[in-house]
């Protein structure tokens, strides 16, 4: 690990006396971070995060301060501009203290460790984030942003410096009683999430009724206006939404399309009584809840409207006002949820009825919203060939000022000449005067009773009031791109790209997501353990992967080998890379031998603390990102191979036992079984009528074991906040529907398997002599009941009819 510059000694006679002011070093110039150069330049002697500041705060007998941020923060830029930039602060702080300045997009445990310590010594939290340590990295005071002179009930930021120092210097046993007070705290915390379940009780995902439950939960805070959850500010609930849709699909709808005022967000609530019990009126509930949500995030301002993709997050309640940086992560994630949902809304619109209309045109919807998202992030490739991180929200507006969203507003009088009554774009809020663009056209479309209307975005006008906008744009500086490659968010785009590849037919999505795979893994080498959490410029960070790191990689292998036409079970390639991942999972961060199993998320080698935060915030948590990486290999992959090593041959005894069910007809239902992560599946026979080994069955059961252990920690969460459980609960609703997979030959059977909201799998493999399938035709599995092959798209169809809940 690279701990400072190396061209600039950290000891001897650059190292000043007690109470000596120091020499100014620049050690960020060469820092990988973007955020980090950023500040290379400011009068404070910034160190990067490393074990040498930490003695150098030892030798000179001053507290460590650990400031927090990333490049695209836009009160890290004020904070920076008003302290940082500041003479007089910079000498105080270069006198009483040796200052750390940490992307927390790069060193996300150490951000996790001190946002659990800020949080829970001022019960927010936030960015940029300011802590001050002892010289072992123990926290005692934390906050976030400080203004340069006192505000009501907030300290300036050199008072809250000098009063600091103060306490340092003649009451530092009450300092070191908060540290231990706080870091034992904290270590607690840590060790009942690691533990995960009290020792002696079953390993056990959330079931149905906990499901059931948890969407009842949600619609408590829901927000039946404009969608979300909760007050403002509204983060997209993206994660969330991927579980309802998952829910639906499992217990359905059933008459949920018809009747009611949509309001932009169709009122299923209606045919809460024409489904199937308790659970498909919750289904209806969970339809409302997301088409309310999607058609308002997709019409307000922050989506952008005119280049494509979304915000992180709105200010107002509306959708209408962003924060407008843009984050690689939440557009990935963007994907994700609108091809869910576009499947969805295709599967309703199929089954006729007084809703099919209604849900046509949100499949519509659903459609631009991916479609769309996935060309902006397409504008976002590095010159290494990956996804920038982040843009900026602030640029330079016409006076050389840098203003939050002056790329993206549009001056009032301009909207109101250019764009008339009727345009697809209408100003919505205001950010520094100017107005945000907003598509409220949307929603009239959906509310409409016509038929066969033409959606609002398509037409010549609309395209030309959007070349418009973009002159306007064109004319303006560009915002700050935070280029640097982060190796997890990386990883879920290329896996949403995937998906989309599929779900939407377009090739050329999967070769993106394999030509910005490859770029990804360039600066990894996975065989000898090493995966980067970031990279820049081609070169790969100081800072190594975590657990989401290694996670998501092993996922987006998993989500290129199932679109691999002609890909036999051998391991190599994907599959291969998957597996290095799964295993280096299962022996760096995961102790599978431990009762109950345990799991951190990292731990950072400076300082020595773990973290294993099991919430999913803006992106999975490391725990739900394995746990979805096991439930895939669980059932696909770890089953069909056995785990083997390149040229390994497959040992074990063979199980004789045949699938069970009634297999005559490509219409008949699977019989109820026991619930299986797919440990069993590989024990059903091949198209050859050859049983797999026992061996390979023993291992698929180990991830399943794995994915119990990771996931059983949220049943007593999910009762407190089912909102920071949402993969979590989108992956324990996979589990209870019971896993249908679809394996195919043909990438049209595919396809058409793919717009199945009920369907976990599909899979293109190889087909004919020695293949996975036969050569024509798709086989359909749901646990580990599989129908011999079905000859054509027909009888596919009609058995994933035959299989899906109720929606119409």
């Amino acid at each position: 690990m690279k701990l400072r510059d190396a061209t600039v000694p950290a000891t001897g006679r650059d190292r000043p006396e007690k109470g000596r002011k120091p020499a100014v070093v620049n050690r960020l110039r060469d820092a990988s971070s973007p955020y980090l150069r950023q500040h290379a330049d400011n009068p404070v002697d910034w160190w990067p995060w490393c074990a040498e500041a930490f003695d150098e705060a030892r030798s000179r007998d001053v507290p460590v301060l650990v400031s927090i941020g990333y490049s695209t923060c836009h009160w890290c830029h004020v904070m920076a501009a008003e302290s940082f930039a500041d003479p007089e602060t910079a000498a105080q702080l270069n006198a009483d203290y040796v200052s750390i300045k940490v992307d927390r997009e790069e060193l996300p445990t150490v951000d996790a460790y001190y946002m659990d310590a800020l949080q829970a010594m001022r019960g927010a939290g936030g960015w940029p984030m300011t802590v001050i340590a002892d010289h072992d990295g123990r926290p005692f005071f934390t906050g976030t942003y400080f203004p340069p002179r006192p505000r009501p009930g907030q300290p300036a930021f050199r008072q809250v410096l000098s009063a600091v120092t103060e306490t340092w210097r003649t009451e530092r046993e009450r300092v070191d009683g908060i540290a231990s007070h706080l870091t034992d705290a904290l270590a607690a915390v840590h060790e009942k999430v690691a533990a995960s379940l009290p020792a002696g009780t079953a390993a056990e995902v959330p079931g149905a009724e906990e499901l059931t439950a948890a969407v009842e939960m949600l619609e408590a805070s829901f927000d039946a206006r404009t969608g979300g959850f909760g007050p403002a500010p509204k983060f997209p609930p993206l994660m969330t939404v991927i579980q309802l849709i998952t829910h639906i699909a499992r217990v359905g709808v059933g008459d949920a399309g018809g009747g009611g005022d949509s309001g932009g967000g169709a009122d299923a609530g209606s045919a809460a009584d024409a489904g199937s019990g308790a659970d498909a009126g919750s289904g209806a509930r969970a339809l409302r809840m997301v088409r309310t949500t999607m058609s308002h995030i997709a019409a307000g301002g922050m989506r952008d409207q005119v280049e494509g993709g979304i915000a992180r997050y709105s200010v107002d309640g509306q959708w209408h006002v962003p924060h407008f940086e843009k984050m690689l992560y939440d557009n990935a994630l963007y994907i994700r949820a609108t091809t869910a949902w576009f499947r969805l809304e295709q599967w309703l619109a199929g089954g006729g009825g007084t809703g099919a209309q209604l849900a046509s045109r949100y499949a519509a919807l659903a459609a631009r919203e991916a479609r769309e998202t996935i060309a902006y992030l397409r504008t976002t490739l590095t010159p290494e060939g990956t996804f920038a991180a982040a843009i900026d929200a602030d640029s330079l507006d016409d006076h050389g000022r840098s203003v939050e969203g002056a790329y993206y507003t549009v001056a009032a009088a301009d909207m109101q000449d250019a764009f008339p009554t009727g345009s697809l774009f209408t100003a919505a809020g205001r950010v520094e005067g100017r107005s945000v663009i907003t598509a409220p056209a949307l929603l009239d479309w959906l509310d409409s009773a016509q038929d066969a209307q033409t959606p609002p975005w398509e037409g010549e006008q609309v395209e030309a009031d959007r070349q418009l906008l973009l002159d306007m744009r064109a004319e303006r500086a560009f915002p700050h791109v935070d280029d640097k490659t982060v190796t997890e968010w990386n990883a879920l785009a290329v896996t949403a790209l995937a998906e989309a590849a599929l779900v939407f037919a377009e090739p050329d999505y999967a070769d993106t997501a394999r030509e910005v795979f490859t770029a990804l893994l360039a600066t990894a080498d996975l065989p000898a353990g090493r995966l980067p959490r970031s990279s820049a410029a081609g070169k790969p960070g100081d800072n190594a992967g975590g657990l989401a790191d290694w996670a998501g990689v092993g996922r987006a292998a998993i989500a290129l080998e199932l679109l691999d036409t002609g890909r036999r079970h051998a391991v190599g390639d994907n599959l291969g890379i998957a597996v290095a991942a799964a295993r280096h999972i299962r022996s760096h961060f995961i102790d599978t031998s431990s009762e109950p199993m345990r799991c951190t998320d990292g731990t950072d080698p400076v300082i020595g603390f773990s973290t294993s935060d099991p919430v999913d915030n803006v992106t999975p948590a490391g725990r739900t990102a394995a746990a979805e990486l096991f439930l895939l290999l669980a059932e696909l992959i770890v089953p069909a191979i056995g785990w083997r090593e390149p040229g390994a041959g497959e040992t074990g005894d063979t199980d004789d036992r045949e699938g069970e069910g009634d297999h005559s007809g490509d219409g008949d239902r699977f019989n109820d079984g026991e619930h299986s992560v797919g440990g069993t599946r590989g024990e059903r026979a091949g198209t050859s009528g050859e049983p797999r080994p026992r061996g390979a069955a023993e291992l698929g059961a180990e991830a399943s074991d794995i994915v119990y252990g990771l996931l059983s920690v949220y049943r007593p969460l999910i009762q407190e906040a089912p909102r920071g459980c949402g993969w979590a609960l989108y992956l324990s609703e996979l589990l209870e529907s019971r896993m249908v997979h679809v394996t195919t030959a043909s990438r049209t059977l595919a396809e058409r398997a793919a717009r199945y909201p009920l369907v976990a799998v599909v899979e293109i493999a190889a087909e004919g002599p020695g293949g996975s399938v036969p050569e024509s035709g798709a086989t359909v599995c749901r646990d580990a009941i599989c129908l011999p092959p079905l000859s054509d798209e027909r009888a596919l169809a009609r058995q994933l009819d035959r299989l899906s809940p109720p929606r119409s």
